[in-house]
């Protein structure tokens, strides 16, 4: 999902993807934006379970599948 955010972002022209760019090079071309907030909140979200490897029960997975859905539609 988190993935499919950025693509999302760069091709609408909200951000420039570069494979050796962070995360946070990512928040940081979004800050001034209405995207930035949850963007972070994804970000963090993604960071939280894919590097640290923590598991996530079902409900809170649907919590954050919500916040990429929300995130998605705003951006489209």
């Amino acid at each position: 999902m988190y993935l499919q955010i950025l693509k999302l972002l760069s091709d609408t022209n909200r951000i420039q993807y570069q494979p050796d760019y962070t995360d946070l090079h990512y928040l940081q071309q979004l800050h001034q934006t209405k995207f930035y907030d949850e963007f972070s909140k994804a970000m963090r979200s993604y960071e939280y379970v894919w590097y640290g490897k923590f598991d996530i029960s079902n409900e809170r997975y649907m919590a954050i599948k919500n916040d990429f859905m929300k995130l998605q539609n705003k951006i489209t």
